[in-house]
């Protein structure tokens, strides 16, 4: 993962130089998710409470995300990055036919899924249509910029959520 890495922050170079706009911040976007960020922390915070009263403890499935230091997630960025602004120059930009574009998109899904294995099996399933549904969709309408940013808050925020569960809760 970590070559990934490398060539996420490589591609994130590259479009900052080459190509600003595609990588553009709208911050009006970012306060608006911001406030949707607020209001799904508190339903996950109830949902983790109803969980728990049936005894299912969510904290405990998800150890794993306890385990990251909080300045990694700083870092995030590099998978909307790797992921998803290629997707957007294959399909928007360079126009390649969907016989080649979608079994690439399958392929990075995969990868993005795999990557998110430490949370528990579900995170898995769950983010297999992160990379098109949301990174790619969001990013070409509000800005891969927007698209990281929101990213970097929508981690710490899960992060943070998790270590004050336990005594919230």
């Amino acid at each position: 993962m970590i070559y990934a890495m490398i060539i996420g922050f490589l591609i994130t170079l590259a479009v900052i130089k080459y190509d600003p706009k595609v990588i553009r911040v709208e911050f009006k976007t970012l306060k608006s998710f911001m406030a949707l960020l607020f209001l799904l922390t508190f339903l996950r915070l109830f949902l983790f409470s109803l969980a728990n009263h049936f005894g299912l403890n969510i904290l405990e499935l998800n150890k794993g995300i306890g385990h990251i230091e909080f300045w990694r997630f700083g870092l995030v960025f590099w998978e909307d990055a790797f992921f998803a602004i290629p997707i957007y120059y294959m399909i928007d930009r360079w126009k390649w036919s969907k016989y080649i574009s979608m079994p690439i998109i399958a392929t990075l899904s995969i990868w993005f899924g795999l990557g998110h294995m430490y949370q528990f099996e579900l995170a898995y399933f769950a983010t297999l249509v992160v990379p098109y549904a949301i990174f790619y969709k969001f990013g070409k309408r509000h800005g891969f910029g927007t698209t990281m940013i929101c990213h970097i808050l929508f981690d710490m925020v899960t992060f943070l959520t998790f270590k004050i569960s336990p005594f919230v809760l």
